[in-house]
């Protein structure tokens, strides 16, 4: 009796083990392919182009700088000797500021009265209107036909808080500068102004220069 028990136990245990393990098998080959086909996954989304994660916009600045003329002497006043008959000449400086490179300019002179009052009873010293004015930039030409002679075409006056001054005006005269765009430069004129005969009492004479400048677009 025995002796059947315990055969009949082995096949028992031989039968269960080998359920046992095949089904072990059958779990671990499950399990294998399970881990292979996520290994296989991962690899195919590795090669995949990742997703844009950031954009960029852009935009084009203008910024409009407008044309702008800055006119000083060099002195605010300027002593000139005149001789006894005849013409005298006077060369006065005018710094020139502009952020373009052509420029117009054109002068204004007046008459030279007794003690600058135009009011003055003497009479005053004229300006001798066919030397025209010398028009001499540092660092510019004449241009669109212009000559650096500008001759006066005109009379006119000045207002000044003393009276009205009578004075001359020349044409216009174009320039270029050769400073790359800009005008930054000395300007110097040549002024001529005559005596006559008529007998006129010592003391200072004045009376006014000045220079316009315009931009050429």
């Amino acid at each position: 009796m025995k002796t059947m028990k315990t055969k009949l136990n082995k096949k028992l245990n031989k039968k269960l083990n080998k359920l046992t393990n095949e089904g072990g098998f059958k779990i671990m080959n499950t399990t294998h392919r399970h881990f292979t086909g996520i290994a296989f996954f991962l690899a195919i989304i590795s090669h995949l182009p990742l997703p844009a994660i950031a954009q960029s916009g852009e935009l084009l600045v203008q910024a409009q700088l407008d044309p702008f003329i800055a006119v000083t002497p060099a002195d605010d006043t300027v002593q000139i000797t005149s001789t006894p008959i005849g013409d005298f000449s006077s060369l006065f400086t005018f710094f020139v500021e502009s952020n373009t490179a052509n420029v117009s300019v054109h002068v204004i002179i007046t008459k030279l009265y007794k003690d600058t009052d135009p009011d003055t009873t003497v009479k005053p010293i004229d300006i001798n209107t066919s030397t025209g004015v010398d028009i001499s930039p540092s660092s510019a030409n004449a241009i669109l036909g212009s000559d650096l002679n500008a001759a006066f075409t005109s009379t006119t006056s000045i207002n000044k808080p003393k009276g009205m001054f009578d004075a001359h005006q020349t044409e216009l005269v174009n320039l270029e500068s050769t400073q790359a765009g800009v005008f930054s430069q000395d300007v110097d004129l040549t002024v001529t102004w005559t005596r006559d005969e008529t007998l006129r009492p010592a003391g200072i004479y004045g009376g006014y220069v000045q220079l316009f400048v315009s931009a050429i677009p």
